[in-house]
């Protein structure tokens, strides 16, 4: 039974040591991924939809599936392609989703559009 205990440490303390360096990453998406939820919940609200345990299940499907495609990002990064930050560009497609989703949110909730704001200010900035 000691060995056991002991081999499922050693295994552990080695999935624990491979993931750290994308643990940011894990971090970022996951708080995207809540503040989603907290303004998705609120702009229902002011659109009159009723809140369901349904969809907050949807967010913890939709969160493993994330940490699952940022994890086989970062194994194709160390192992096969260790030039290309796979994990993080990975990552950053879905931050790019989670943000655009949150600023839909946003604009329902407050009736600003800060994607429509943000794309102006680029493009003044570009003089374009």
């Amino acid at each position: 039974m000691l060995f056991l205990k002991k081999y499922f440490q050693t295994i552990l303390a080695a999935s624990a040591g491979f993931i750290m360096p994308i643990y940011s990453l894990f971090l970022a998406t996951g708080f995207l991924v809540m503040m989603d939820l907290i303004s998705g919940i609120y702009a229902a609200r002011k659109r009159g939809e009723i809140f369901s345990s349904k969809k907050l299940g949807k967010t913890v499907t939709k969160m493993i599936w994330y940490y699952m495609a940022i994890l086989l990002g970062y194994v194709m990064q160390v192992e096969f392609i260790d030039d290309i930050p796979v994990a993080k560009i990975t990552a950053g497609i879905i931050a790019s989703v989670e943000f655009t989703s949150n600023l839909e949110n946003i604009r329902w909730i407050t009736g600003i559009d800060f994607t429509r704001v943000i794309r102006d200010f680029i493009n003044k900035d570009r003089g374009l």
